[in-house]
């Protein structure tokens, strides 16, 4: 039996409560098998990620089981690029995605371990093609040779935000002919949370300045989202399902059977993009031309005059809801790069680089690494 060097990838941002809640289990749940270490790479914490390894953990890096990196460059989190990084830091033959609310198991290093010694040619997901039964908090979980992530460059760093650049390398390591497996589901535990610690310290909610929304029909909405540093982005939400069911008449709207592949998606799978910046009378914004969304004081609006035609919007207050939009403008922007892969049959992604930058090594910052 070959004995890889198993390198279980942890790539954390503020989220210190999950790791000293999941890290000293999982070392210690995998004891038993010699040849592994935990990489984690602090991607510019400042909860005192460095801190807890630093008092907690230390005896885990002097033995070699823990290995400790941070980066001070990103002012957000960019969830593929952090994801290639540590891969590229990590030392073993096969290299495993585990998020920091992630439990292994007991013994989950010998299961792969044994299940790579069998198996060609495949990779172990969390995700199969029915994940209902599955947590979303393990569908990140993917285990593979580093040489075939080397292969495909890793995840698509144009996906920043939460969602789909997971099933998108999937994707593509199906196209590349690799096969997908199933973790046992005794491997597959994690911590329960809300939606709002995914998207925490991604860029659209670190930066957000103001989310307006304007009804247009029973399935078709507009937003913008404004952003501190003085972008936007404008975009129609379509309601697939409920567009379908009024195109056919169907007086029950949530009881037909939706033609479209998602439920939801962006009209003509655009998304606007430009500046912005307050004016006496409002907000103008700026893309192709110069556009103005005038604020009306008595009723709480912007009108938005393009000739003849005006467009209300309104300030959108609920913060949970604003959460929701946020996730489902990133997780819609992803899965347009994502089907677009698999239309061009894009195995490859990432042709001008990935997993770059500076980091640290176990606390020592002279010690650079690029």
């Amino acid at each position: 039996m070959i004995y890889y060097k198993i390198s279980f990838c942890i790539t954390v941002m503020n989220r210190v409560q999950h790791l000293q809640q999941t890290l000293p289990i999982n070392i210690l749940s995998n004891q038993d098998y010699e040849n592994c270490e935990f990489v984690v790479l602090d991607y510019n914490s400042s909860d005192k990620v460095e801190e807890y390894i630093k008092e907690e953990l230390y005896d885990y890096i002097q033995n070699k089981k823990l290995v400790y990196y941070k980066t001070i460059e990103p002012s957000y989190f960019k969830r593929s690029h952090s994801r290639n990084l540590a891969f590229k830091l990590a030392k073993g033959d096969l290299v495993c995605n585990l998020d920091a609310d992630n439990y292994t198991g007991q013994g989950f290093a010998t299961y792969l371990n044994s299940i790579f010694n069998i198996h060609k040619d495949f990779f172990l997901t969390g995700m199969m093609f029915n994940n209902s039964e599955f947590s979303k908090d393990v569908l990140g979980r993917v285990c593979l040779t580093k040489n075939k992530f080397n292969e495909l460059k890793g995840y698509d760093e144009r996906m920043e935000g939460y969602g789909f650049e997971d099933i998108d390398l999937y994707s593509r390591l199906e196209l590349a002919g690799l096969k997908r497996k199933a973790i046992d589901r005794k491997y597959l535990t994690s911590i329960k949370h809300g939606n709002k610690c995914r998207i925490l310290n991604e860029f659209a909610h670190n930066f957000l300045e103001e989310v307006l929304v304007s009804y247009l029909t029973p399935h078709a909405t507009e937003f913008i989202i404004f952003y501190s540093n003085f972008c936007y982005n404008k975009f129609t939400l379509i309601d697939n399902k409920r567009n379908h069911c009024i195109e056919g008449y169907n007086e029950n709207l949530y009881s037909c059977p939706s033609i479209y592949k998602y439920d939801f998606s962006f009209k003509d799978d655009k998304v606007e993009e430009g500046t912005w910046m307050r004016s006496r009378s409002g907000i103008d914004i700026y893309s192709e031309k110069l556009e103005k969304l005038k604020y009306d004081n008595s009723h709480t609006q912007y009108i938005f005059i393009n000739g003849d035609k005006k467009q209300r919007f309104f300030e959108l207050k609920n913060s949970d809801l604003i959460d929701a939009i946020i996730m489902c403008f990133n997780q819609i922007k992803n899965r347009v790069i994502m089907d677009e892969n698999q239309l061009n049959n894009r195995i490859v992604v990432n042709e001008h680089g990935y997993g770059n930058g500076k980091v640290y090594k176990n606390f020592q910052p002279e010690s650079f690494i690029i």
